[in-house]
């Protein structure tokens, strides 16, 4: 298993009507990242907003089968939503690139394109692990994203080097990943 400490992170004081979508009021003044996992034939989009203020999870959407100019209002209006949240998107392939470039021409700021490789992925996923064995993130216990979490394992390829992923989806695994890539080792609030 990849990542430690998963029920340490999860706040179950955070009531979820629908684990599907749930989304905290923004906070005057905090700063988000929003990490955003596009949909690719029958694997969902997903979108984790994040307060880098107290590197909490304040914000879901786990969808799949829509439009992508559903998906493109939709991450528009979340990322509006949280004051402008710096967003960091799985831009791999030409699809990815194509949909950064579409939300661009809507307005939308893509502050990262992320693009996976086996280098990239293995530093994205090791950031959010040494966050959650740390306890630095609170996530809210949706049954989604705890379940990919404690799937989502490692192993040694035959040519030696790590390979990441699990034996189910981990859509809601790489958007938050996404969505703590820009996040201080520190939460702000604690910088300040």
């Amino acid at each position: 298993q990849m990542f430690k400490n998963i029920e340490k992170c999860i706040d179950n004081n955070i009531p979820i009507e629908d684990p599907t979508e749930w989304f905290e009021p923004p906070k005057s003044g905090h700063l988000y990242s929003m990490g955003v996992d596009i949909a690719k034939l029958e694997d969902f989009t997903v979108i984790c907003v994040m307060d880098k203020m107290d590197h909490r999870l304040v914000g879901f959407w786990r969808i799949n089968n829509v439009s992508w100019d559903l998906m493109r209002e939709k991450i528009k209006e979340v990322s509006i939503k949280y004051n402008d949240a710096e967003i960091v998107l799985d831009a791999t392939g030409n699809a990815g690139d194509m949909f950064a470039e579409n939300l661009s021409e809507i307005g939308v700021n893509v502050d990262t394109e992320f693009k996976y490789t086996n280098r990239s992925k293995m530093l994205l996923i090791d950031k959010l692990a040494l966050l959650m064995e740390r306890g630095q993130l609170r996530i809210p216990r949706i049954p989604s994203l705890v379940s990919e979490l404690k799937s989502f394992t490692y192993h040694l390829t035959d040519a030696g080097s790590l390979k990441y992923g699990s034996s189910r989806r981990d859509d809601t695994v790489n958007a938050l990943a996404l969505g703590c890539w820009s996040l201080n080792d520190a939460p702000l609030e604690e910088m300040i």
